[in-house]
Order: C-alpha cells, then structure tokens, then sequence
C-alpha cells in the first residue's frame, strides 16, 4: 500500500477512533441545565432573559453564554433521544480531530505522526468532549490553532476567517479567551523585528475584528465580561473544593500528558537556545503547559494547542533513531486500536440515569400533576429542571456562581435536623425530591434512632408520597397537596425505618395489614431501599 492510500486510511480511522474515545453516556449534572436551556429556547422561541427554572431567583437577570450549544444539544435530543446528543459530541471530536489533521501537516508534521500522538494521549483529548459546550468549543479552538499554524508558516488566512470564528465562538462557550490570548503572541513574533504596513493590518483582522465580534450577540457586553468576572468570583469564592475545577492530579491517567506536556516545553526550549526556531513555540507550550496544570478542565485545550509541536518532535526524534517510514504508518495503525477500546467500557444513558437521578420520581410528580417548588440535592436540580419545567420550579441547579448562596445554605443545613428543619421551613417548598441515606439519628422524642430524613422532614410537616429508585418524595402539609397526600401518603413504612415500622405495629398506633400494603406498593415502584 503506498503512502498516499495508507493516509486516507489512517484518516477514517483516526476520525473514528476520535468519535469513539469521545462516545459516552450522559451522566453530568450539568448536561441536563444545559438541556433545559435548549428546551426552553427550542419550545418559545426566544432567549431567556430572566430566570425561567429556579424559584429563588425568579426574575432575576439571565445570560445564556452558551444559547447555541444548548439549541443544537436539544434538537438532537428531540429528534434521537439521548443517542442523538452522544452522537453528536462524538461527531464534534471527529471534526475536531481532522482539523488537527490539517494543522499537524501546515506545521511539518504527518498524519502518521499526529496519530501516535492521539493513541497515546488520546483520554487527554476526550476529557471534555461531554455533553456541554466545551464540546463544540473545543472545535472553535482547533480552527483558531489551524488559522494561527498557517498565518505562521506564511500562509493567508482568509480575512474574514478570524471574525467570523470568533462570531460563532461568543454564541458557544466564553472558552474564547483562551483562543484570545494565543493571537498576540503568533503577531508579536510575525513582526517582531519589522513593524511594517501589514502589522497593522494583522492586527486589524486578527485583533481589533474578532475583538467586534464577541460583542455581536444577543447578550450584548456581558458574554465578554463574563470570563473576567467569574475569574474574579471563582477566587473570592473559594470554590477550589470542586474537583473539576482543581489542578490537574498527576495520576496513572493524566500523567503520561503531564510528562509530555513537559517535555515539550523542554524540546522548543532547546530548539530556542540553539536557534533553530523562534520563541514561540516555547511560550505556546509553555502557557498550555501551565493552564494544564492549573486546572484538570484544561486538559484537552492543551492536547490542541500542543500539538503541532509535539507531532513535530515526534518527527524528528523518529528521523534522529531512524525509524523505517513502513513501520511507523504500522505502529500509528495498530496504535490506533486503544482508543477503539475505549467504548468497551460504556454504559448506556438510560442505566446511568436510572441509577443516579430521579427519573421515575420526576416522572410520579408529571403524571400526577403535582406542581410547586422543589427541594432537593444541588447535583439533581437540572435534571429536575430538564424533566419537570414548567410544571416545577427548582432550588438550585449546576449554575455555580448564580446559585453560590443556595449551595453554601443547603451544605450547611445539612450539619444537623433542626438546622435542615429551619432550612426547609425557610423557603416555599411544595415538594421534596430527596435521595435515599441509612444516616440515623437520636429522636430525642421517642429516646430511639430514626433515620435522618424522617426527623429533617418530619411527618407533622411533610407526608412521603413515592418510593423510587432515587429517593423519596415528600409532599408538604399545605391545602394545595391535601388531596394527594390524603391519597398518596406512606403513613408507617419509611426507608431505613424497620425498627421504628415494627416498633409502630407492635405498640397498635399502626396496623400491620396498612404496612404490609404500603411494603407492596413501594415494591411496584422499584423502591431502592428494598433491594437491600
């Protein structure tokens, strides 16, 4: 097979092998708000200006930084289900990964080169190829890291072409700003010795134009904004006790990239030195390496804008050992199979759903026509908010910085039953969604353990209506719920609960046919707990 054949082999597998080291399951909290938004815009029409899901911050001001992601994630739910969605993040890195393609070739590289370097890094790559904008923005910033290695290496860019992705770019994920500051160092080293008539064109087109753009949206300034202020945020806020948004752990998984990031920073560094190239590639490599690790969310920005170097040295230290072109295309060829492994260990949406929110709980509240607004977890509010709006107004959901109060009351509700009672009576729940706990603690009315969700909502206030997979529903004691809980309530049987069960049956303050029944009925809705 001659090279050129042997390349357009390698193509379809490397944009394969890229579609399939990217295919997940839909399991992250955030996915869901996301979801939402694109229904919300899907089914009106229109943008949301004010807070459409949550009832603590209704009317308050909304910025949807990322309102084109969250159309085009919905129609593709709307249209295939969940399928539709992982598919379509799979084909976000597939494009993504033939615009490297293209990239890794201006630069000097191979094809061949490119795919050593994805089969050996490639969960670097696939780190946040999620159903999340950072999907879609992922590929802006491969064509900005493809338009940069061509302005480099003497090409023409079209002159519209930095516009018009930083255009496309405000409308997907604020992660421009990590395209931004690379455009300043490509110009300063195209022109560092002649300031002549086209710096100043560069830096109209390259600059001042795509700078235009951000502010070309429906949200006006705020977008551009925004990565300052959540910067500012972020550090006032101390938020660093979410792991995504830590520095980069140097485990069996992420330190092989870690080393090679290193190493890179290392090889343009001595290129440098020895005047076989300029500083730019040490100062790219040496800014990704940094944000690598700073923060684990980096990741596959880095294997991006690493890239071109890397596969260059890769290239050159294949030249230096000698190592026969034949068995280099092999090695990439068979290589290439460990990322087609990954989808070994996928887990359809439908059991990851099934096992981790509450799905058929959500579903009782719907058929039963049950509205108001819900207490519940902090990591289940989208996925209340993308089942059960308009009929349901959540507590919180992902949107860290919008629901920064939320989160730090609900955390510290939850250090003991009367502050999560206060916490309760504190906002005008209607219902409650609450994960299952074995926590017991002392009821220092009946002198015996009960379970701690039984004392933090008690009974006097709040009725358990459904047993399901998740959790418990809880219907609060107003004249609205009256009617289904006088219907639907568990008036013995409570999770985790038996002793306190038998201890009401053998005391006769509760019949043993009434528990029996409800044991039955709770069973018919695959309550988790008895399953234990």
């Amino acid at each position: 097979m001659d090279e050129r054949r042997s390349e357009k082999l390698l193509l379809i597998f490397l944009a394969a092998a890229a579609f399939l080291a990217a295919l997940s399951p839909v399991w992250d909290p955030d996915s869901f708000w996301h979801l939402a938004f694109g229904r919300f815009i899907f089914e009106t029409g229109s943008l949301p200006y004010t807070e459409p899901f949550a009832f603590t911050r209704e009317g308050m001001p909304v910025t949807d930084l990322s309102w084109l992601p969250h159309l085009l994630f919905f129609t593709a739910y709307k249209a295939f289900g969940f399928a539709g969605t992982e598919v379509l993040v799979s084909l976000a890195a597939a494009s993504t990964l033939l615009v490297m393609t293209a990239t890794a070739k201006t630069a000097g590289s191979t094809v061949f080169s490119l795919a050593l370097y994805f089969s050996l890094f490639f969960n670097a790559f696939a780190a946040r190829f999620k159903l999340r904008p950072e999907a879609l923005s992922l590929l802006c910033f491969a064509f900005l890291v493809h338009l940069l290695t061509r302005y480099r290496n003497g090409g023409s860019p079209p002159r519209w072409s930095f516009f018009l992705l930083f255009l496309a770019w405000t409308q997907v994920h604020p992660s421009w700003i990590y395209g931004a500051v690379l455009i300043p160092v490509f110009v300063l080293e195209k022109h560092w010795r002649n300031f002549h008539a086209a710096f100043a064109g560069d830096l109209l087109r390259m600059g001042a134009l795509p700078a235009a753009a951000l502010f070309l949206n429906p949200y006006g300034y705020k977008p551009v904004l925004f990565p300052f202020s959540s910067f500012i945020t972020m550090r006032a806020a101390g938020e660093m006790e979410i792991s995504e948004w830590r520095g980069s752990p140097f485990t069996l998984s992420t330190a092989p990239f870690l080393i090679l990031a290193a190493t890179v920073c290392v090889y343009t560094l001595i290129r440098l030195i020895r005047k076989k190239d300029t500083a730019l590639p040490f100062i790219v490599s040496l800014m990704q390496f940094f944000f690598l690790v700073s923060w684990v969310r980096y990741s596959s920005f880095a294997f991006i804008a690493v890239a071109p170097f890397a596969c260059v040295m890769f290239v050159n230290a294949l030249e230096k050992v000698k190592v026969s072109p034949k068995l280099i295309r092999s090695a990439a060829l068979i290589l290439l199979v460990l990322p087609f492994l990954s989808v070994i260990n996928y887990t359809p949406t439908k059991l990851i759903i099934d096992l981790n929110y509450p799905e058929k709980e959500t579903a009782f509240l719907l058929s039963r026509g049950i509205g108001g607004n819900i207490l519940h977890t902090y990591v289940a509010g989208g996925f209340i908010e993308f089942r059960t709006y308009p009929e349901n107004k959540s507590f919180a959901d992902g949107r860290y910085f919008d629901f920064l109060k939320q989160l730090k009351e609900f955390q510290a509700a939850k250090n003991s039953v009367d502050s999560f009672r206060d916490f309760a009576e504190s906002y005008p729940f209607d219902i409650a969604v609450m994960p299952y706990t074995k926590a017991a603690v002392l009821d220092a009315g009946e002198g015996t353990k009960r379970n701690a969700l039984a004392l933090m909502l008690p009974r006097e206030s709040w009725a358990p209506v459904f047993y399901g997979p998740y959790g418990t529903v809880f219907l609060k004691r107003t004249l609205a719920n009256a009617a289904h809980i006088e219907q639907l309530e568990f008036k013995v049987l409570f999770p985790y609960d038996k002793d306190f069960s038998r201890r009401e049956v053998a005391s006769a303050r509760a019949d043993r046919k009434l528990l029996e029944k409800e044991l039955k009925r709770a069973a018919e809705t695959g309550a988790g707990f008895l399953a234990e």
